[in-house]
């Protein structure tokens, strides 16, 4: 009944944009028509759990200040007519977040909080691993009978979620409410420590009873009312270095969704499990201008089937037991491939894997969100001068042209950053500690930028300048969702100075006097993407300059960009 409800909806909706000429995004033109047609919708029973809807910045605006710096025109009238928009059939952005593993309590782990709170993340990816919830040498917890006395550590039958010493209890109290770091968790449930019992991969009864004891402990014992919960972590890598064939993971994936299913409690049987979870790669063929990385071999990982098989043997039939698909996105520093996205110059690749992979989702008769719940530059144990990149402005410069990128598709629900803190071995994160560092807690460049991505993005995407027309340059234009406030975020990755120049439809009645605000970032220190840790500079060229934009004309954009600079545009109307 619910996915006939959906569907409808979807249905209904999709007719309203186009009959509206709902136009979403001015580049690529190819992609306007699909992203009307392609925003999925959902709607829930009563009793059921809802889907994140609002984010976690604020869009309470600041009082109008008076006019800063020289404006030196980068924002005016376009020369082509203005067209309407439906602002409410445009793409919402994406939430943001990343992935964490610890977070200290008590003096020690001020600062860290603090700067993950300053981030104003909507979310965290948590991993669930059986040896942190479940005593190995306990007799089997599984009963569907479960009483928030069972789940105790000191006098459970086994369960151990709520011990102190563990991460679970470290990560969760920081999650959701008034005093949370981020509004929602996104739950990954791994099988480690679990092996001797669920099997590896674990392909057995026993972990589809331990994913729904989890679930049940946070969503009715905790009444924690989490929605998206992911079904293990990339199974294409495998296990113990074996692949996990597609056929596999799919009989996993179902005899979990059959136990959620079952559960009588809406709290439980209306999460949304998500799959296959892929490592970087799937899929490996596309077009957006040429190809992927590593297109031409899937190291016997069987990307091309693993979709497919999901969608195919992972849900029972007309059940839409697969309730989202995600996947990991990263590059190599060992591959030599032309479009590698290790490189800044090929960020674009991600744009085709997005719609490669809607394309399946659109294959499965429900549209179903799209989840990147682990994205860098590059993975797995990285070579000496990655580890340097990590540390200054090039993880900046690809960070925010791959946001802008995933933000053009207007296809994406979720993408996590990975991950939150890391040190000489992993040194993925977004703030960092390690003898390096001198033992101390700091920030590298990509925290700030993601702070001024957060900071000056909307819920509505509106326009976009890709890859498509420059490879070093990219841009990407939000509104709010009441069409006064529009944000800019423009890149200029490359060694040299290059000129971006677009125009886009406004909303209705954007125009007049509008007061502009830009604000720079660049690399501080010395090299080529500045010294290691060192706090990006960040200038406010202007702020609060009027400029008259004609309301019945497009908006342009027009601005040669220093060499790997970021630039931040805010227009207000009164």
């Amino acid at each position: 009944m619910l996915a006939s409800t959906v569907h409808s909806l979807f249905r209904r909706v999709s007719l309203l944009c186009a009959l509206t000429l709902c136009l979403a995004l001015r580049q690529p033109l190819q992609a306007q028509t699909e992203l009307c047609a392609g925003a999925w919708f959902t709607t829930w029973a009563e009793g059921e759990l809802p889907e994140p809807t609002t984010y976690t910045r604020s869009d309470a605006l600041s009082a109008l200040g008076e006019p800063r710096g020289i404006y030196t025109g980068e924002i005016s009238s376009g020369r082509a007519q203005r067209k309407a928009i439906d602002l409410a059939c445009l793409p919402n952005r994406p939430f943001l977040g990343t992935e964490l593993y610890w977070l200290p309590e008590g003096e020690a782990g001020e600062q860290e909080r603090a700067w993950l709170r300053e981030l104003q993340l909507d979310f965290l990816r948590v991993e669930v691993t059986a040896e942190e919830v479940r005593d190995a040498q306990a007799a089997n917890p599984f009963d569907p009978s479960f009483s928030a006395a069972d789940f105790d550590y000191q006098s459970g039958r086994g369960w151990r979620f709520n011990d102190p010493e563990l991460t679970l209890s470290s990560i969760m109290p920081h999650i959701g409410g008034t005093d949370g770091l981020v509004r929602f968790p996104l739950m990954m449930v791994m099988h480690y420590g679990g092996e001797s019992y669920m099997g590896n991969p674990p392909n057995s009864d026993a972990y589809a009873d331990y994913f729904l004891a989890v679930v049940y402990y946070y969503n009715v014992v905790l009444e924690r009312g989490i929605k998206y919960w992911e079904v293990l972590n990339e199974p294409d890598w495998g296990y113990d270095n074996v692949p996990v064939p597609p056929q596999t993971y799919a009989a996993i994936f179902r005899r979990v969704a059959e136990r959620i299913r079952a559960h009588p409690d809406p709290r439980v049987n209306s999460i949304r499990l998500g799959g296959p979870v892929l490592g970087s790669g799937d899929p490996i063929d596309g077009n957006y201008p040429v190809g992927f990385p590593n297109r031409t071999s899937d190291g016997n990982r069987a990307w091309r089937a693993y979709i497919p098989t999901l969608l195919a043997q992972g849900s029972r039939k007309g059940a839409h037991d697969v309730g989202f698909l995600s996947w990991h996105d990263y590059g190599s520093d060992t591959w030599d491939v032309p479009n590698n996205i290790y490189r800044l110059e090929n960020i674009y690749a991600l744009y085709n894997r997005v719609n490669a992979l809607y394309a399946y989702s659109a294959s499965y008769g429900v549209p179903l969100p799209l989840v990147v719940s682990e994205m860098n530059f590059a993975a797995g144990k990285t070579l000496p001068q990655s580890k340097e990149r990590y540390k200054n402005f090039y993880a900046a410069l690809w960070h925010t042209s791959a946001l802008n990128t995933y933000f053009a598709t207007g296809k994406v629900r979720m993408i996590s950053h990975f991950f939150w803190k890391g040190n000489h071995f992993w040194t993925k994160g977004l703030v960092y500690q390690d003898v390096d560092s001198g033992n101390q807690l700091v920030r590298n460049p990509v925290w700030w930028a993601y702070r001024e991505y957060i900071a000056h993005t909307a819920p509505k995407i509106l326009a976009a300048y890709t890859g498509l027309q420059d490879r070093w340059l990219d841009a990407i234009v939000t509104t709010d969702s009441n069409g006064q406030v529009i944000y800019l975020i423009a890149v200029n990755k490359s060694d040299a100075p290059r000129t971006i120049d677009f125009a886009f439809d406004a909303p209705q009645g954007f125009g007049g006097t509008v007061f502009v605000s830009k604000r720079t970032m660049q690399p501080s220190g010395d090299g080529l993407y500045g010294a290691p840790f060192a706090e990006p500079i960040i200038t406010d060229v202007y702020q609060w300059q009027p400029v008259q934009i004609a309301v019945d004309r497009q908006v342009r954009y027009a601005e040669t960009l220093p060499p790997r600079t970021i630039v931040y545009y805010t227009l207000r109307q009164r």
